[in-house]
């Protein structure tokens, strides 16, 4: 009986491997850079016909603390490789829980996955992401000496320099309408709610900072300006009210250790976006002595909420979050206080917070704000107490130019 011959069973050829494995035939573990499979028998590893996203962890599912409930998609798009499907599923199971780690966020848990299905664009940008995020896991987030001197920051800073006359073309989110009536029903609406208000008060900060320096004082409808920083300051006092009565309906305590933080982090936020309102047409930098009890209540809230993070997540705290979070309010601590212990405090807690909230990164912001401190160098008084007198007081971050010149 003549013997049967051995058909070789098919299988599709891989299009992701490395050159030199596909040339042999045989199964490449696509490891990034080089593979095993080339490296370990000496040959030579031709590298990849695409790049290669970063390999998982063989401990993220383990150890990664950032999973949450999101709407699930079962990723069906023509073209995709094993990489991508994986970094899609980081993506859904720990990147979107970490960005919205102080507020739920229809966007980013539905609306993105969504349309990540339909259109291939979104689906590699949030794969980028999440290969971003992977990445800076495995390797630890960059150290904090970012080069401000870098031409690149330089002439960003430079362009953002240029755009902020045109601000005031944009229109206004406030409306006119009843505001008696406002109420308050659940962290999202008060985020919401806040977050017009916050962009006016700031957008009214920088029209204010040119009279605030001297520099168009015949030009400044002081009136004007005025009358729209009381008609702001209804608005926020309106907020304040809605969400302290908020705050009693969830008396005794919040449902969850995120809801504790969020409602710090809201109490907070009005505190400094209340002074910043209250000094937009202060000439005087010696007004902000006034506002020490401020800048300690803002300081308090952020060592609290910062030591839950670290508490409930140890070592796996959010290096990315799409909302503004501690960072800006403890910019503004550190740049208008000039409380030795209380700026250092402030200082010191934004050193232990090194992630992005939105376009504030907290690496580079420590730097600024160091740079900051030495032009403002306290000078002792004869009592022995550090004080800054007015003339060394700096109006501006944007005075503190790359040089280290005022």
């Amino acid at each position: 009986m003549q013997p049967q011959t051995r058909q070789r069973r098919f299988s599709r050829r891989s299009r992701t491997g490395c050159q030199t494995c596909r040339s042999r035939r045989v199964k490449c573990d696509e490891t990034p850079g080089a593979c095993n499979q080339c490296t370990s028998t000496g040959r030579n590893c031709d590298g990849y016909d695409l790049p290669r996203l970063p390999v998982g962890m063989k401990t993220r599912r383990q150890d990664l603390a950032w999973s949450g409930p999101s709407m699930r998609m079962l990723l069906d798009l023509p073209g995709t490789n094993s990489d991508e499907r994986r970094c899609f599923n980081v993506f859904q199971t720990y990147t979107v829980p970490m960005m919205v780690s102080w507020f739920d966020s229809d966007v980013w848990q539905q609306i993105v996955l969504r349309m990540s299905q339909a259109e291939p664009a979104i689906y590699h940008a949030v794969v980028a992401l999440s290969a971003i995020h992977e990445d800076s896991e495995k390797a630890g987030l960059p150290p904090g000496a970012v080069d401000i001197r870098n031409t690149y920051h330089r002439c960003a800073v430079s362009a953002l320099w240029r755009v902020r006359p045109l601000l005031h073309l944009h229109p206004m989110g406030l409306g006119e309408g009843s505001r008696d009536s406002l109420s308050l029903n659940s962290l999202r609406e008060v985020k919401q709610r806040l977050d017009p208000i916050m962009n006016n008060i700031l957008r009214f900060r920088r029209s204010c900072e040119p009279f605030v320096r001297g520099e168009i004082s015949g030009l400044f409808d002081i009136a004007e300006a005025s009358a729209e920083q009381r008609r702001i300051q209804a608005h926020l006092d309106d907020h304040i009210r809605a969400f302290g009565d908020f705050v009693l309906r969830q008396a005794p305590y919040p449902a969850n250790s995120k809801d504790a933080r969020s409602i710090d982090l809201m109490r907070m936020q009005n505190e400094a976006l209340a002074n910043i309102l209250e000094t937009s047409l202060v000439t005087s930098e010696m007004i902000y002595d006034d506002y020490l009890p401020v800048y300690k209540k803002i300081t308090r809230l952020a060592e609290k909420i910062i030591t839950s993070f670290q508490s409930e997540y140890g070592t796996h705290r959010p290096c990315i979050v799409m909302d503004m979070g501690v960072i800006p309010s403890l910019l503004w601590v550190c740049l208008k206080c000039r409380d030795f212990p209380t700026r250092h405090r402030a200082v010191k807690l934004l050193e232990r917070w090194p992630h992005r909230e939105g376009a504030y990164d907290s690496h580079l912001l420590v730097q600024i704000v160091k740079d900051h401190m030495v032009l403002e160098q306290p000078i002792a008084d004869d009592g022995g107490t550090a004080n800054v007198p007015e003339y060394a007081r700096i109006d501006s971050v944007m005075r503190v130019n790359t040089s280290g010149e005022e």
